[in-house]
């Protein structure tokens, strides 16, 4: 084998590395739909963290929900301390930087969770 081959196996198993341990972690936070986040939200349960950028937020927001965008959320842990009696339920547009978020704050241990079909899912 050449060493540019070497190369490129190393990297791939590098990368399907991470994605099989990021599957794992991820498999163990739980996803709610709008109406189950309502519902713990209500119940003083949980807390809801907006992980979109102010621009996607200043059009529409879940209220009483917390803005740490998803690209500021290691600086910001810090600041969500006060929930830890709480589990904090991430959302975004669609979904997905919700579970990213939800990931690091697992990681950092928090109760994370996050909300299954981002904001569209709390509106229906």
């Amino acid at each position: 084998m050449e060493p540019g081959q070497l190369l490129l196996y190393g990297i791939l198993a590098l990368w399907l590395l991470f994605r099989v341990r990021r599957w794992f972690v991820a498999r163990d936070i739980p996803r709610y739909t709008g109406e189950q986040a309502a519902d713990r939200l209500r119940s003083g349960q949980a807390v809801l963290v907006d992980v979109r950028t102010a621009d996607e937020r200043s059009q529409h927001s879940i209220p009483g929900s917390i803005h740490v965008p998803v690209t500021q959320l290691g600086s910001k842990l810090d600041g969500l301390q006060r929930y830890r009696d709480r589990q904090v339920i991430f959302y975004c547009a669609t979904g997905s930087r919700s579970m990213v978020a939800a990931i690091r704050a697992k990681k950092a241990g928090f109760t994370a969770a996050h909300l299954e079909g981002g904001i569209a899912a709390w509106k229906h």
